[in-house]
């Protein structure tokens, strides 16, 4: 047996021992109902004996009398900062928080929507602690709702980049005033550099437009050649819409319009390109163009094309039930696709006709009425330090499924005549303070004269209960196009999913991952938030299962957060590759935001996946 599939079969083996454990301890071990780390203990420590208050442990039922918000300092005295740099920052209004209380003075407590409300609080990206809490009231049959929130700093840089292999290969950079006068607005400029061009643009986000549930944001950038220094693209976007923000909430819409024009230059080699020094450009092999432009490698081109897409969304969504919810949608979506190669001279129309076969997207329009049902849950579990530190997180429970159907005709402008159709069905299990999930879906848009596009998604993700100071999260998921006439790829390799490689190494229409991760609970050192990790990543973008090669990549990292700041963690990982003849293999530090991977989550159905 091979060595790396006998390596991998010992992984898989103690992976179905430990799901097998922790479906024990799921039953041995419930899960908190309200778990606090050591900071937002504190945080409720402070408000409480500011309030002199104390908490009502049996608040189901009474009237509200009050809601009282506490806005904490960014900088607070446990803080290891001066007090003075409160000056510069704009805390958020206390009607901006009590807005999102799905209560009012003079309600029935409903623990059930206070839940909901720290979860919409959650959502504003300018909070990090975020604590709703029944306090005692002076008179019989009611209670006090205590609202305590803390704000990140609104004026910041939000910058992020990407070291690997000493290379600084991707950079973020983002001013943003993240709280415009406390309202929950944010006003940034963009700058987002890779290795051949950077796109500059700006934005503005309104979570609550003119204080109705309506949210609306618009972004544009402009893209420039680092060499030239001339515009070779642009790209914006525009969301109008108002969510399901409660379970009681019917009726949903949603407008939504992207555009992208930009050069696709896939990195190639082994050659690790700082930004805006261009690199090695993807090499596209032409076997059966002897004749095509020689670029180093007879019978081969750089594969290097300009891509141009729009797509757009209108739709309506009335939503059923309270703990078992139903969705039903209704709307038209549309997308186009064009790529136009950027031709060397002397490429042949022979050459030309191969790129476009095996390498570049395939041009496509899809106008598309669409019906769709999804069914879910309303039971969430709170923990505490998976994607963040210290913070709260929910994850949904329970089973959830998907349906969509959109026709589309050539008679009524599309390029082709499809009937598609996605499904999909995930279940997650609460495991004592972790979770436990899987989930499958299937696509296909079926059309005659080969022109067919399909492909199936497995996922399953486990995050561990806390075991002493440590957690384990392990993800893992398969895509697999198995009819490809768009020619979609997926790229492997980075500074997330398989690290120790180059980024964008190894494409294909498939893709294999697996990552473990063994994290310890941070530490807290003057408020802010330590954590370890140690890991091991396997994967590989493919075309063909015959093509399938692993690559594996192990190392310990090490994580941070600053809860003045933000909700999400700096990583450093430093990386080991386990197969370094492989091409863009090396020993590296690697430097980024957000965990490495994202916990397994059904892909969405439709047009804009």
């Amino acid at each position: 047996m091979p060595p790396q599939i006998r390596r991998t079969r010992v992984v898989g083996i103690h992976l179905a021992k430990l799901a097998s454990l922790l479906l024990w301890s799921s039953l041995s071990n419930p899960a908190k109902a309200r778990p606090l780390s050591p900071y937002e203990s504190q945080s409720l420590s402070d408000a409480l004996s500011e309030t002199q208050k104390t908490t009502d442990r049996s608040p189901e039922g009474k009237l509200i009398d009050r809601i009282h918000v506490i806005s904490l300092d960014v900088v607070e005295a446990r803080d290891p900062a001066p007090g003075f740099l409160n000056w510069f920052h704009s805390t958020t209004r206390p009607s901006i928080i009590a807005r999102e209380v799905l209560l009012r003075r003079g309600d029935t407590y409903s623990q059930q929507l206070v839940d909901e409300s720290e979860r919409n609080l959650r959502q504003l990206t300018q909070l990090s602690v975020v604590l709703l809490v029944p306090v005692n009231s002076p008179r019989p049959g009611h209670v006090s709702l205590l609202a305590i929130t803390k704000d990140v700093w609104s004026l910041r840089v939000n910058w992020a980049p990407r070291f690997a292999g000493g290379t600084l290969d991707q950079f973020v950079f983002q001013p943003t005033e993240n709280n415009l006068l406390g309202s929950a607005q944010a006003v940034y400029t963009q700058f987002h550099f890779a290795r051949h061009n950077y796109a500059a643009g700006v934005g503005y986000r309104i979570p609550r437009l003119f204080g109705s549930r309506i949210d609306a944001e618009i972004s544009a950038d402009a893209i420039v050649n680092c060499q030239s220094g001339k515009t070779e693209g642009s790209r914006a976007s525009f969301r109008y819409g108002q969510p399901l923000y409660s379970t009681r909430t019917r009726w949903s819409w949603l407008t939504s319009v992207v555009w992208s024009d930009s050069v696709r230059r896939p990195a190639g080699g082994n050659q690790r390109a700082f930004i805006c020094s261009g690199g090695t450009t993807h090499l596209a092999l032409l076997p059966n163009n002897p004749q095509a432009v020689d670029a180093g490698t007879a019978g081969s081109v750089p594969l290097q094309y300009r891509k141009r897409s729009q797509a757009g969304i209108i739709s309506v969504t009335q939503s059923f039930g309270r703990p078992n919810k139903i969705d039903v949608s209704f709307g038209i979506e549309a997308r186009r696709t064009a790529a136009q190669y950027i031709s060397p001279e002397g490429l042949n129309p022979a050459a030309l006709q191969t790129l476009r076969a095996y390498y570049m997207p395939v041009p496509d329009t899809l106008i598309t009425p669409f019906v769709e049902l999804r069914a879910y849950t309303t039971r969430f579990l709170r923990s505490t330090n998976v994607n963040t530190l210290g913070l709260q997180e929910d994850f949904r429970l329970g089973h959830e499924l998907v349906a969509r159907v959109y026709p589309a005709a050539t008679a009524l402008g599309s390029t082709r005549d499809v009937l598609g159709v996605f499904t999909g069905v995930g279940h997650t299990l609460a495991i004592g303070s972790g979770v436990l999930r899987g989930y499958a879906s299937h696509r296909v848009e079926a059309s005659p004269a080969k022109k067919s596009d399909a492909s199936i998604e497995l996922g399953t993700a486990v995050i561990t209960p806390t075991l002493g100071p440590l957690r384990i999260v392990w993800d893992g998921r398969l895509t697999d196009r198995y009819l490809n006439y768009l020619n979609d790829t997926t790229i492997l390799g980075g500074a997330d999913r398989l690290r120790g490689y180059g980024g964008a190494f190894y494409t294909g229409k498939a893709l294999l991952v697996s990552n473990l991760e063994l994290r310890t609970l941070p530490l807290e050192i003057m408020t802010t938030q330590w954590a370890m990790a140690v890991f091991y990543d396997v994967g590989d973008a493919f075309n063909g299962w015959d093509e399938l090669r692993l690559k594996h990549g192990a190392g310990i990292g090490l994580r941070f957060l600053a809860p003045q700041l933000d909700r999400v963690v700096l990583r450093t990982d430093f990386v080991v590759p386990l197969d370094p003849q492989e091409p863009g293999a090396a020993t590296e530090i690697v430097v980024s935001f957000r965990q490495a991977f994202d916990i397994a989550s059904m892909g969405r159905a439709g047009l804009f996946r």
